[in-house]
C-alpha cells in the first residue's frame, strides 16, 4: 500500500480517497429500501437545520442519537458531529 501511495503521490491518494468516500455517502441510502434520502442528503439537511437554528453541538449530537434509535436497524445515519464534518469538509462546507 505504501508503494502505491508513493507512486501516485500522497496528495493525489488523499484526494482519491476523499472522492470515493464522498461518492459512497452520496449513493448510500439512509436505510434499506429508502429512496428519498441518502446518508449525505440527510446529514446535509440536518447540518442546515443546526446552522439555521443555532443549535449547539451537544444538542445536535443528541438529535443524531435519537434519530439513530428511531430509524430501522442497519441505517447509515451518523451519530457524531465529527463524522458529519468529515463528510462535508471536502466540499468546503464548514460549520
Amino acid at each position: 500500500m505504501e508503494d502505491k501511495i508513493r507512486d501516485i503521490g500522497e496528495d493525489n491518494f488523499q484526494q482519491a480517497h476523499m472522492h470515493d468516500s464522498l461518492k459512497d455517502n452520496l449513493e448510500k441510502p439512509l436505510y434499506l429500501g429508502c429512496s428519498s434520502f441518502t446518508c449525505f442528503s440527510t446529514i446535509l439537511r440536518l447540518i442546515h437545520l443546526k446552522a439555521r437554528n443555532e443549535w449547539i453541538n451537544k444538542g445536535f449530537i443528541e438529535l443524531l442519537e435519537l434519530l439513530q434509535e428511531m430509524l430501522s436497524k442497519g441505517n447509515t445515519l451518523l451519530t457524531r458531529h465529527y463524522e458529519a464534518k468529515k463528510i462535508l469538509f471536502p466540499l468546503g462546507l464548514e460549520f
